[in-house]
């Protein structure tokens, strides 16, 4: 773009952090102008008429403005990311009258804005904040719709149907899957990035347990890796589907959301990683006992847990946010109202962690070395139920530092286990630094 003769500038500046602090190599320029300039040592720039530097230069597209920061993955960039910002100056918008936009920005700072009216001034001093560090460290934060899931900024192309992994590091990304996603025998070492999974909807297509994301290898997923991914069933809720049920898989800054289970484990491999995840709004409902494409179960309703431990071995769950606030009420009622109100609790029905040693404890079977810390733990009947069956103690699963919100609905279990389960767990608190206490289980 051209300047045409008229358009003359002259504008100077000093930018600083929040604690004053000059700021050298901030980029410095004027949106929908070939004009730009970067601070000194002082925190000093002069941007002028004769500043045109080809440095971020804004591209000449009508429309909109636009101004964010991603790394090339699309999250926010960190120091050592590389990065990517555009400005985009709306058609009109250097007419005579009207304010130019001068955009700063800075690895590891805030982008500002700033409407420049006169073009001829000294800004002052101009204050950039710091940014948080992308991605966080996991069990430092609480969990949530901004830390979990696809990142912004980023479009998702719909797929209709099952996405199957096929080949070894295969990598699926950016995508809106309404379907699941199929790990086959081949597809070693996946990714499953950038992405929402939604399931695979019709009731009666499904007459045995599935789950969202699911394998056709012996229950494994193959060592895949999924991150800043939703998994969402939500207007496709089903009682035959869990979120995750295979070994061999680690999630990053996943949220889980209206399945059965969100991550049950039933296979004998194990090997499952969980952190900075955020699993909650189980689905929950109840039938007539007979009623056509629903499970034969002896109570005709959902079981709905977090995480439900069968077998397996080797288990972490680290900085996850697990369950919600929960509508406590009456179960086997077969009243619409009622199962309603129950299932718009933000939590899983039954237990955030349900630990059963399922079938035999022999040593292919065994649940095994499993760690549970600095989660944020909530809702559920028991929002963890230690159980001791088929003489498994549970004497290799910790569970320490983790946070339990008070409840605010009435009586809550906050951790239950049986006399004879030997598990060590320590360092567990509500928010105001009061120790948890263990109860006797159900």
């Amino acid at each position: 773009m051209c300047l045409a003769v008229a358009d003359v500038f002259a504008l100077t500046g000093k930018v600083v952090d929040v604690k004053g602090a000059a700021l050298q190599d901030v980029d410095v320029r004027l949106v929908g102008r070939d004009l730009s300039t970067r601070t000194d040592s002082r925190g000093l720039f002069a941007l002028d008429s004769n500043s045109t530097t080809g440095i971020h230069k804004a591209l000449p597209l009508p429309g909109r403005i636009w101004s964010e920061r991603y790394d090339i993955l699309g999250r926010r960039p960190g120091a050592d990311r590389r990065e990517f910002a555009m400005a985009i100056e709306p058609s009109g918008r250097s007419q005579a009258g009207l304010p130019d936009t001068l955009v700063l920005e800075r690895s590891g700072f805030a982008t500002k804005k700033l409407e420049v009216a006169d073009r001829k001034a000294d800004l002052g001093t101009i204050v950039l904040d710091s940014l948080p560090a992308w991605p966080p460290v996991v069990g430092t934060y609480m969990p949530d719709a901004s830390t979990t899931g696809p990142r912004p900024g980023i479009a998702l192309r719909r797929v209709d149907g099952d996405v199957r992994i096929t080949t070894d590091r295969q990598v699926v990304e950016n995508l809106d899957i309404h379907g699941r996603i199929i790990v086959t025998g081949t597809g070693t070492n996946a990714i499953v990035r950038n992405c929402i999974v939604r399931g695979p909807g019709r009731l009666d297509a499904w007459k045995s347990v599935t789950a969202v994301i699911t394998g056709t290898s012996g229950k494994s997923l193959n060592g895949l890796r999924v991150e800043d991914t939703r998994i969402d069933l939500t207007g496709r809720e089903n009682p035959w589907v869990d979120g995750i049920r295979e070994s061999d898989v680690h999630l990053l800054r996943v949220e889980i959301k209206r399945t059965v289970d969100g991550i049950s484990l039933v296979t004998r491999k194990g090997n499952v990683v969980v952190e900075g995840s955020w699993i909650h709004d189980g689905y929950y409902t109840e039938w007539a006992e007979g009623t056509p494409d629903y499970p034969s179960i002896s109570d005709s309703r959902t079981h709905s847990d977090v995480v439900q431990f069968h077998l397996g071995r080797n288990y972490v769950f680290r900085g996850n946010r697990l369950g919600g606030v929960p509508h406590p009420a009456s179960i086997k009622t077969l009243n619409p109202d009622t199962i309603a109100y129950k299932d718009a609790g933000d939590d899983y029905e039954n237990a955030c962690f349900m630990i059963k040693q399922e079938g035999s404890a022999d040593s292919v079977n065994r649940l095994d070395s499993v760690l549970i810390e600095k989660n944020w733990i909530l809702g559920g009947r028991a929002s963890i139920n230690l159980s001791y069956a088929n003489n498994n103690t549970l004497k290799t699963f910790v569970i320490r530092d983790n946070v339990f919100p008070r409840s605010t609905w009435g009586k809550q279990n906050y951790i239950l286990k049986d006399l004879a389960v030997e598990a060590t767990i320590e360092g567990n608190m509500h928010p105001d630094g009061t120790p948890v206490v263990v109860g006797k289980g159900l």
